[in-house]
């Protein structure tokens, strides 16, 4: 004699996610193929980040580019955030 007990609650929500996602296995594999793109863009752009910090301390040393330029006399200090509050002061050639 065969039993006919309704199923357990946990097998009909995933016969029914499993029947789902057999209908919709192009829109399964999308979803899988850009999250797979994403999560490895993010790993290769977080590993590259010292990287990219140094290139283009390199780069600015290079090129003489700088976006604040600060000379101190030799032998002369500066308190801390001192020169930080100097850079939100309009410069006199911000004009050119």
């Amino acid at each position: 004699m065969v039993s006919r007990e309704p199923p357990a609650a946990t097998s009909a929500v995933g016969g029914w996610a499993l029947r789902d996602a057999r209908r919709g296995w192009l829109q399964v594999t999308s979803i899988g193929l850009l999250l797979a793109l994403g999560v490895g863009m993010y790993s290769a752009m977080s590993s590259m980040a010292g990287w990219r910090t140094a290139s283009a301390d390199a780069s600015f040393a290079a090129l003489r580019c700088h976006d604040l330029r600060v000379l101190l006399v030799s032998g002369s200090y500066a308190n801390t955030g001192q020169l930080s509050a100097a850079r939100w002061r309009e410069s006199p050639t911000a004009a050119w």
